[in-house]
């Protein structure tokens, strides 16, 4: 008699092997897609921390570079002359109203080099200490561009195009042509701009400490923060008095024109707690300062920002250039500002460590580079 076939019952579930062997698949199968959800995260963060870090660095040497291409616009190359005065009277640049400037620790030297705005003021290691080197500033002068317009709007002259209506002969006070509009919204006056006069004496800066209901009333107080309003007094030269010597306002016609003195520079971040030198201090930023005016960030997590400069001195019969000076004494002949921005990501990569970017770039400011043959 034959034994009846045994068939395996179907609820009887899986074996311990088959049960060890789907956990094993499942677990390996989980590893790896955690893995490669792991990868794709610090893949995502790398690239925009490195997004971030490349449009910090761009924006730091986009900035510079627009401003060093037009360095010099409408400002003599041999520079013009400050207030040759000494002491706490001595012209600066880099501080606005209250008696606030930037400070030494940040702007090391912020006086004028020989006595005269330059178009191009290096700051050699004048700026903080970042990644264990002396960082340096930069200071760029020119004619501004927006200056206040012709009343008439379709006119394209401006307040550069007329002589002054007034010139008061302790140059205390101005008063600009009535054909101007200096209360324009966007291109009028205001406290803390920088103005230049002109005239057959040569060139004198002053800052604007007060104004009229119609802005054309201009006064230089002497109490202004760049210490470029100073009175007339025995050996003062540089002022605005100075440009009414031997003559009189109406024998001197004088223009007027708004300059713009920029210093860019890092300044520490102090963090969350506001205090420098604490363990929540985040990464330097890049500053600018114009004229009279309270300093803005202009990027961040920048850690890098160091100048050379190319110099050719075309005035003699056999002209020499002397390239990558990171001090040069002749100002004059600056022809070419090699920029050197680095940045940092904000926060530290999941590896422990920081990300950085090196932006290099070169800048030959037109009207510095410029040379008419035929005069």
């Amino acid at each position: 008699m034959k034994r009846a076939r045994q068939h395996r019952n179907p609820a009887a579930g899986f074996t311990l092997l088959e049960l060890l062997l789907a956990m094993a698949l499942g677990t390996i199968i989980l590893l790896v897609g955690a893995n490669l959800y792991r990868q794709a995260t610090l893949a995502t963060v790398l690239i925009t921390a490195r997004a971030d870090m490349q449009q910090n660095a761009r924006v730091a040497a986009n900035s510079i570079s627009r401003e060093l291409n037009i360095a010099g616009t409408g400002i003599p190359n041999g520079g013009v002359a400050v207030p040759n005065t000494t002491g706490s009277q001595t012209p600066v640049f880099g501080c606005w109203s209250g008696g606030n400037c930037i400070p030494a620790t940040q702007l090391n030297t912020n006086t004028y080099p020989n006595t005269a705005m330059y178009p191009v003021m290096p700051g050699y290691q004048q700026g903080i200490t970042s990644i264990s080197r002396k960082m340096s500033t930069i200071t760029i002068s020119y004619v501004d561009p927006l200056q206040p317009p012709d009343v008439n709007t379709a006119k394209t002259t401006t307040m550069a195009d007329y002589t002054l209506a007034a010139f008061n002969t302790n140059g205390s006070t101005i008063t600009i042509n009535s054909n101007v509009n200096c209360t324009d919204n966007q291109r009028g006056l205001k406290v803390g701009d920088v103005l230049m006069m002109s005239n057959i004496n040569g060139y004198a800066l002053g800052v604007i400490t007060g104004l009229s209901s119609s802005n054309r009333v201009v006064a230089f107080a002497t109490t202004d923060p760049l210490h470029l309003n100073q009175a007339a007094g025995a050996g003062v030269t540089g002022n605005l008095a100075s440009l009414l010597a031997g003559g009189t306002p109406a024998s001197l016609p004088t223009t007027a024109v708004r300059v713009n003195i920029v210093t860019y520079y890092l300044a520490p971040d102090p963090g969350p707690d506001g205090t420098v030198g604490t363990a929540d201090d985040g990464p330097p930023k890049l500053m600018r300062q114009v004229n009279a005016n309270a300093p803005i960030p202009m990027a961040e997590a920048i850690e890098i920002l160091e100048f050379t400069y190319d110099v050719f001195d075309d005035s003699v019969a056999s002209p020499s250039e002397n390239a990558n000076q990171g001090n040069p004494t002749q100002l004059n002949q600056i022809r070419k500002v090699n920029l050197h921005v680095g940045a940092r990501s904000l926060f530290l990569m999941p590896a422990g460590t920081y990300q950085r970017m090196s932006f290099y770039t070169a800048v030959s400011p037109r009207n510095l580079s410029f040379r008419d043959r035929y005069k």
